[in-house]
Formats: structure tokens, C-alpha cells, sequence
């Protein structure tokens, strides 16, 4: 019983997710799942390095009066 559950769970996973791929994740059509706990520190730091990384850069956005506002002025 404890073998065939492995396995089916093995299968499972096989067939349910998707295989990686960065320009699909950039195009917005995969969503990359990430498992950690802050509590422990268990997959922090490959969370924020995976964001970082696939993150969008900063855009200026405009005020009122229509000035674009750099996003990198203090």
C-alpha cells in the first residue's frame, strides 16, 4: 500500500506541473511556485534572488501636471 500511494503520488506530480521555462514565466503565461518558511529561513533567500531576478524594472509614472517621475529619484 505504502509503495503504490509513492508511486501514484510520484505520477502525480509528473503530469501535473509544467516543465520551467523563463520566457513563459517573463510572458506572464507560468507562474513560477516557490515552498519556504520565514520562520525557519528554509527557501528565503532562493525567493528573493528568483524575484529579483524576474521582477520587473521600475517605470516612471506621471503626476498630475503630466511630469514623469523617475522611479529612482529620492
Amino acid at each position: 500500500p505504502f509503495y503504490e500511494q509513492v508511486k501514484d503520488d510520484i505520477e502525480l506530480l509528473q503530469e501535473a506541473g509544467n516543465d520551467f521555462s523563463e520566457e513563459a514565466i517573463l510572458a506572464g503565461e507560468l507562474t513560477p511556485v516557490f515552498f519556504g518558511s520565514a520562520l525557519t529561513n528554509f527557501g528565503v533567500q532562493t525567493f528573493l534572488e528568483t524575484f529579483l531576478k524576474f521582477a520587473p524594472e521600475p517605470h516612471g509614472h506621471k503626476k498630475t501636471d503630466g511630469e514623469l517621475v523617475d522611479p529612482y529619484d529620492k
